[in-house]
């Protein structure tokens, strides 16, 4: 069976307002999406035993404020599965800028142009055209390109709780038991899957993890940069080191400086793993985002570029495995 769906094809009529669209031709097979639709009704169910622990053991107003957040994912992961549930699949020919297959939902020409604020703006757009219809309906790929365009918002602030939490020592809330932790990550992986059979494998697993990592510079930046630097390309760089630092200096503070507050041995290992993976998220995403344009400084600028861009990742790299080491050590060995 052959559908249509309308994406955004003109980058200019974008910017002006004007939405320009052009058919893309998708199908769709049947037994990857009742697998899809099944896989992401037990993802959802397991997601929900992990916001229920959460709520009965709340006890502070940090720990409901980081709460709210994890609500905006849980939602966020609804409207993907709302958004996919029929099973539009789409292919596209390979782009640079971010993953194609996550890329290709926003329509063209959006290397540095593709915010938060811009696509959303389209959505709105688009919505308010559907409305002067009899029968409004908000296409199903008007919602997964929403989620796209505010993942990187939503992954900035987790970003930024992550780093606060190994600064201070303190977690939002206490260590789930084993049950609790299984059903979250089982659920976030097994979502993945079954976004990837709902969407025909054109959004596949990690992608939007990578993808999310990628326009986290892009969610309330400018229309494009100024200058020669990308802003996604830096801010999935600086994510990276600030990561990287903050491990290393967790480790080396519980271990031997005490300049940080004391945080318990398995609360860091915890936190320091989340950190890792995320700076292994932004690692991934910088292979997908274009280098920065060195414009006239030539050859010599772009060896400064790859100098100073693997001198950053390197040594932060080195001096977090470094924290990780004195992290994970127990208490009673000494160094």
């Amino acid at each position: 069976m052959q559908h249509t769906l309308l994406f955004e094809s003109d980058d200019r009529a974008l910017h002006d307002g004007a939405l320009a669209h052009e058919p893309l031709p998708l199908s769709r097979s049947p037994i990857p999406l009742v697998v899809g639709r099944v896989l992401a009704v037990g993802a959802l169910a397991g997601w929900t035993i992990w916001l229920a622990w959460r709520v009965a053991t709340m006890r502070s107003a940090v720990g409901a404020a980081v709460f709210a957040f994890e609500l905006v994912a849980f939602a966020a992961a609804i409207a993907m599965t709302v958004g996919l549930w029929r099973g539009a699949s789409l292919t596209t020919g390979r782009r640079r800028g971010a993953p194609a297959r996550v890329r290709a939902w926003f329509g063209g020409g959006c290397d540095e142009r593709i915010s938060a604020r811009r696509a959303c703006a389209a959505v709105a757009a688009t919505a308010r055209r559907l409305a002067q219809r009899t029968r409004p309906d908000l296409a199903g790929v008007d919602l997964v390109r929403t989620v796209l365009a505010t993942d990187g918002l939503r992954r900035a602030a987790f970003v930024g709780a992550v780093v606060v939490v190994l600064l201070s020592g303190r977690v939002p809330f206490e260590l789930p038991p084993v049950w609790a932790a299984g059903s979250l990550v089982a659920a976030v992986v097994v979502l993945a899957v079954a976004h990837a059979c709902m969407s025909g494998w054109s959004i596949r697993p990690s992608d939007r993890f990578v993808w999310s990592l990628a326009t986290i510079g892009a969610g309330l930046g400018r229309r494009e940069s100024n200058g020669v630097v990308p802003v996604r390309w830096t801010a999935a760089m600086a994510t990276v080191v600030v990561l990287n630092v903050a491990v290393a200096l967790r480790g080396v503070s519980d271990r031997w400086t005490h300049g940080l507050a004391a945080m318990p041995r398995d609360a860091r290992v915890v936190a320091m793993a989340v950190a890792l993976t995320v700076a292994a998220g932004a690692c991934a995403s910088l292979r997908s985002l274009p280098r920065p344009d060195v414009g006239t400084f030539g050859a010599t600028g772009r060896l400064d570029e790859l100098s100073a861009r693997r001198w950053a990742l390197g040594a932060t790299g080195a001096v977090a495995a470094l924290g990780v080491v004195l992290g994970a050590m127990p208490a009673g060995v000494g160094i």
